[in-house]
């Protein structure tokens, strides 16, 4: 397959092939963790689905600004060298490298290089082979974009409501002092306009909602099927547009710019203005306007 070429079995969310994982390397941690976890977050799917630690045997390709190999080779996680005590004090030692407590390091690399790989947030594409891997239910986002209507519709209606829960809150997140933040920020958008983008509200509806994000947050947008399909497409358009344009600016431009490829439109057109067929067609241009490897075309 060459450079830039579209892969046959490409995935709603993120665009890769089958078997592998494509995202952003991360430094996972979280309270109650005894340390870093070494992971993977996949953009084009919501909450803890989208992380995939790294395990002892994976495949790993790190990315350079570029879009060529920075670093590739297996995932092999020494957990023995380098123990420093531990701040909780006795007998407990743990690995640390710069300033944090860690679970393992890469054999045969620096320590502080590895670690900064994750800290930066560098894309990279994984391949979990690793024999530590515990089985893991594909989410619904997964695989083809013609299937994906009848993935959601075959959900259990409990089920359906939750992954609806998990993947709105990136896009509608409200603190308690009502300001609110989430993915479309980062594509130049405001409240009124995301609420349109995911439900297909008309502008007063849109506006009407937007003045009482303080209600009843879980039904801020009432669940639905069609609510559920269009963030499945949307987590695929968030996704292709954060591995190739990897800033907001760019994101936002790319977006709202004249596309060839749209009769001249602007890619937001679509989704603002039309049902799921215009959210599925930005999602398209834009897996076929952006190069696989992070170069526009």
């Amino acid at each position: 397959m060459t450079r830039g070429q579209a892969s046959p079995a490409l995935q709603a969310g993120g665009g890769q092939p089958a078997g592998e994982v494509r995202g952003f390397l991360a430094p996972f941690f979280e309270t109650g963790m005894e340390g870093v976890v070494w992971s993977l977050d996949d953009p084009g799917r919501p909450g803890y689905d989208s992380l995939h630690p790294l395990m002892d045997g994976d495949e790993l390709r790190v990315l350079d600004d570029a879009g060529g190999t920075l670093r590739e080779g297996v995932v092999r996680l020494d957990c023995t060298t380098g123990l420093l005590p531990h701040c909780l004090g006795g007998e407990l030692v743990q690995q640390a490298v710069l300033g944090y407590w860690v679970d393992g390091l890469q054999e045969g690399m620096d320590p502080e290089a590895w670690s900064r790989l994750f800290f930066e947030g560098r894309r990279a594409v994984l391949r979990e082979v690793g024999w530590r891997h515990l089985p893991r239910e594909p989410h619904p986002f997964s695989g083809p974009v013609e299937g994906l209507r009848a993935r959601l519709a075959a959900l259990p209606e409990a089920r359906a409501i939750e992954v609806v829960r998990n993947a709105l809150y990136p896009w509608l997140c409200f603190r308690l002092d009502g300001e609110w933040s989430g993915l479309t920020q980062g594509w130049g958008l405001g409240l009124e306009e995301t609420l349109a983008l995911l439900s297909h509200l008309t502008p007063n509806d849109a506006r009407a909602r937007a003045l009482r994000p303080n209600g009843d947050r879980e039904t801020l947008l009432p669940f639905s099927l069609p609510l559920l399909e269009r963030l499945g497409l949307l987590f695929g358009l968030n996704a292709a547009l954060r591995w190739d344009l990897r800033n907001e600016a760019s994101r936002a431009a790319w977006a709202r710019a004249a596309n060839a490829r749209l009769e001249g439109r602007s890619p937001l057109d679509f989704p603002l203005d039309s049902e799921m067929e215009g959210v599925r067609r930005v999602l398209e241009v834009a897996r076929a306007c952006l190069d696989s490897e992070g170069q526009q075309r």
